[in-house]
């Protein structure tokens, strides 16, 4: 895990986003992340992430390598 923390006020978001909490998670690659997700240990436990979530989404991301204008 990279980072965990509390939610604030939303500054921008829709209607009925509030979300309380915020995790990012980095994996070596997304073919561990999809290897993860096929695994039956895995898939055994994967409904108690669901269920204890109203919301959540996934956004893969790629480090930013550039120079920052």
């Amino acid at each position: 895990m990279e980072y965990l923390g509390d939610g604030g006020r939303a500054l921008v978001a829709e209607d009925g986003q509030a979300w309380d909490m915020v995790v990012l998670v980095r994996y070596p690659s997304r073919q561990a992340f999809a290897a993860m997700l096929r695994d039956p240990e895995y898939q055994a436990v994967s409904h108690l992430r669901s269920d204890a979530l109203v919301e959540a989404v996934l956004q893969p991301t790629v480090p930013f390598t550039g120079a920052v204008a």
